[in-house]
């Protein structure tokens, strides 16, 4: 067993129980309605024993924390993101199991620099209960380990989930593996399809195990979570992402043109074939930010941007759409840019990830782009699951005038019936 702590956070005692190396990377573990910080123990082990360091967490209402009586999802999510302020975590990898799912999701979906991956088993639950969950009024007569008025409360919002469980998927930045359960889960397995189809690059593999995976097949489980995390990183190899992407106003762009000017100026000076002949001059780059910014507002163009903590805007993606009448299902990805002060941080990675995201929830089936061939954003595309329809030579001209060959990527997003 590992050590126990509890802290005090948004009003309520939480209960966290650590183990692994104290310099390991942090996954936090979250469980399902019921269970409490135990039903990890097993698979907390084995990841101590990795390297990682585990913070297995007993939600309101159940183990060792407090019962406030107040069990919303987003009271849940509130508490994990207090607790990460609390233990000065900057950045976290979350595996959760169903009830805590939901939990997990909505702190990707708010607090996107903050998770560094996610493993969701069996969840979350977007999707309205079909046969609606009963909702009991009254404690049952034998007591139970935890608070029985969280019961209700998750009935509720499971019988009727609020839009942003199921619209905010699309905004989860942090790489994501769903393990699903297979038939003998009481969850239905097509929903949980259709919550990996929502999640950028989402991953979905299936464990025949019913809803309880890791109980069931724990050796299983923690071969595809291993799979999926990589080996832990060296202490400070991963410096926090402190970014986070907004969709920016053509007001906002034409208010901080300055920012993205030098944006520009740094990528064409670093060599980025962005469209430009270098050395690109200041006021060259706020004119062409200026003009875009009419297509921005006459919403041609969509503008997502990074900012970091300081408000200087160090990375942006373009999403174009047609305005030919049988061209609705498709989209362009444009300007990928990174700051040279940003790169190796997984910001080229998170804004391509929101662009798709973005164009999915528009209705867009099919995104198109263009890189200079053998560039690292050839490689990133390649990366992110983009296909190659094929390369022209002597397409464009790098900053310094000499042409290069040019390669035309295409990638289809899952329709919503998935």
């Amino acid at each position: 067993m590992g050590e126990v702590s509890t802290y005090q956070v948004n009003g309520v005692l939480l209960a966290c129980e650590t183990d692994g190396p104290q310099d390991g990377p942090p996954v936090m573990l979250l469980h399902a309605l019921g269970e409490d910080r135990g039903s990890w123990r097993a698979v907390a082990a084995g990841l101590a024993a990795d390297g990682w360091r585990t913070l297995a967490v007993d939600l309101r209402g159940h183990g060792e924390s407090g019962h406030p009586g107040a069990y919303a999802f987003e009271s849940m999510r509130d508490d994990v993101l207090a607790l990460l302020d609390a233990l000065h975590l900057d950045t976290v990898t979350l595996v959760a199991h169903s009830m805590g799912t939901v939990a997990a999701s909505l702190v990707a979906m708010d607090r996107p620099g903050a998770v560094r991956r996610m493993v969701l088993e069996e969840g979350p639950m977007p999707f309205p209960a079909d046969p609606p969950r009963p909702v009991p009024a009254t404690a049952p007569e034998e007591p139970t380990p935890y608070d029985w008025r969280v019961v209700p409360a998750v009935a509720g919002q499971r019988n009727a989930p609020p839009a942003r469980h199921l619209a905010g998927l699309a905004e989860i930045t942090a790489p994501t593996l769903v393990v699903a359960g297979g038939p003998r889960s009481h969850i239905p397995q097509d929903q949980l399809a259709r919550t990996a189809a929502a999640i950028p690059g989402a991953r979905l593999i299936t464990i025949e195990a019913g809803h309880m995976v890791h109980d069931e097949r724990p050796d299983d489980f923690l071969a595809v979570v291993r799979d999926f995390l990589g080996r832990p990183p060296a202490p400070d190899s991963e410096p926090p992402v402190a970014f986070v992407p907004v969709r920016v106003t053509a007001g906002r762009l034409r208010a901080e043109v300055a920012g993205f000017a030098a944006l520009l100026v740094d990528a064409v000076d670093s060599g980025a074939s962005v469209g430009f002949h270098g050395p690109l001059a200041v006021g060259d780059a706020v004119a062409w930010w200026e003009a875009l910014a009419r297509d921005v507002a006459a919403e041609r163009v969509e503008l997502w941007a990074a900012f970091d903590y300081d408000g200087v805007v160090r990375g942006t993606v373009q999403l174009h759409r047609p305005d030919s009448p049988n061209a609705g299902h498709r989209a362009e990805i444009a300007k990928l840019l990174v700051h040279r002060a940003a790169r190796r941080k997984g910001l080229a990675r998170m804004l391509l990830r929101v662009a798709e995201a973005s164009a999915w929830g528009d209705g867009v089936r099919l995104l198109l782009l263009d890189t200079q061939t053998g560039s690292a954003a050839d490689h990133l595309y390649q990366a992110e699951g983009w296909t190659p329809a094929g390369t022209v030579p002597d397409y464009a001209a790098d900053p310094g005038g000499v042409l290069r060959p040019t390669t035309f990527f295409f990638k289809s997003l899952p329709d919503e019936a998935v």
